[in-house]
């Protein structure tokens, strides 16, 4: 049905309850399920990850390693901290002179 405007032109009535889209759901329990191959990955993620957590608490020279590693990266990190303090505090020609 059209309504008639003040300057003849014709335009069309707009419907008393428009159609809505569904709300939109912040908690995710209107998602879609997902899909039996997503679940069965995340299943054997999830064994995975328990394995391999197994096997570090109950392998003594794995933890060794392990700890090894990774003190070896943060000792890396911590030579770059240091570097790109020492570069911004001094300047380069000062430390060559007094090698």
């Amino acid at each position: 049905m059209a309504v008639a405007t003040a300057r003849g032109l014709r335009v069309p009535a707009v419907p008393e309850e428009l159609p809505r889209s569904p709300p939109s759901c912040c908690c995710g329990a209107c998602a879609p399920a997902p899909d039996a191959t997503y679940t069965a990955f995340r299943e054997v993620g999830k064994l995975i990850r328990t394995i391999q957590l197994l096997r570090h608490l109950s392998d003594s020279p794995l933890r060794a390693r392990v700890t090894a590693a990774t003190n070896k990266g943060e000792a890396f990190t911590s030579l770059l901290a240091n570097l790109v303090i020492f570069h911004n505090t001094l300047n380069i020609a000062d430390v060559v002179r007094e090698l």
